[in-house]
């Protein structure tokens, strides 16, 4: 007759250590793939201009003169500057 193998229980310490090694494995992995995730955002970032768009708009320009003629150029922040020309 084959003589039983007995498989003994493994430590209920050891089960405990060793899935706590892999739970802090997992959080390495699951942050590591954010800190990728969050740097993938940022570099498809194309502007370094944090204005809104409200802010960024220009002023309404008229170009009526009571005399004389409007002379219109582009200003310093790209807006459209006139200004009433006597000649």
């Amino acid at each position: 007759m084959a003589k039983k193998t007995s498989f003994s229980k493994p430590n209920q310490q050891f089960i405990l250590s060793d899935l706590t090694a892999w739970n802090f494995i997992i959080f390495l992995t699951l942050a590591f793939m954010l800190i990728v995730a969050v740097v993938i955002s940022l570099k498809n970032l194309r502007s370094t201009d944090y204005r809104t768009r409200a802010a960024a708009k220009c002023p309404a320009v008229t170009t009526t003169c009571p005399e004389g003629k409007a002379v219109c150029f582009t200003g310093g922040d790209n807006c459209p500057v006139c200004v009433c020309s006597t000649q």
